[in-house]
């Protein structure tokens, strides 16, 4: 985790990840070369293991593949959701984060605009009792894109709000920032323009809207 796969690591995870089929072995390794910016990724062990995922999934669910780290993320964040309504015994198709049934899209907006505020303040955790939130934090656990946990003596004992991992945070602050009216997006912008903890979220921003605003 700290000092990253090497290709030939990266190669042997996949192999190891289908042991019994190696041309499926073959179909991701010649997809990764395909598509490089995504191959770069994997040397995050965390983020291969989640491309592998939505590489299976995606053939499950004839979704087409991810060609950028924005779909990554963006398909990520959907089948995440989407296992949540499984768990729940409901079973959905979720082509667009928006089109989240009431209340999760409240509830996952309320995420969204969370991780914004804990990334602009260069932070990866907050504290419930922080927050003016009108969910609970059962509401906000249930989706599975948020970790609640407690860090005694530093807060009393008061959940902690926490996402999987620091790239995740950043990809729904940069969702949060694509719902806001235009203005508000450009003010942001300019605000956090040269600050090296928000380059992700613009990154991720620029990929989500694909830069439809002429502004």
């Amino acid at each position: 985790e700290v000092l990253g796969f090497l290709k030939e690591q990266i190669d042997e995870y996949i192999d190891k990840s289908y042991p019994t089929n190696p041309s499926k072995a073959s179909e991701v390794k010649a997809y990764l070369h395909n598509h490089q910016n995504i191959q770069h990724m994997c040397y995050v062990p965390l983020h291969l293991v989640m491309i592998t995922f939505i590489y299976d999934k995606s053939n499950e669910d004839n979704t087409p593949l991810p060609k950028t780290e924005t779909d990554v993320y963006n398909l990520f964040t959907r089948m995440s959701l989407v296992r949540y309504y499984a768990k729940i015994g409901k079973d959905i198709v979720l082509n667009d984060l928006q089109q989240l049934p009431s209340p999760e899209l409240a509830i996952f907006l309320s995420i969204s605009k969370l991780a914004y505020k804990i990334t602009a303040a260069s932070k990866t955790s907050i504290s419930m009792q922080d927050i003016n939130n009108e969910f609970s934090v059962s509401d906000i656990a249930n989706l599975g894109i948020i970790v609640v946990g407690k860090k005694e003596g530093l807060s009393g004992g008061e959940p902690i709000l926490s996402f999987v991992h620091l790239t995740n945070q950043e990809f729904l602050a940069a969702y949060h920032l694509s719902t806001l009216p235009s203005d508000e997006q450009i003010k942001a912008i300019r605000k956090h323009i040269g600050e090296p903890h928000m380059g992700v979220v613009l990154k991720f921003f620029c990929g989500i809207t694909k830069l439809k605003n002429p502004d």
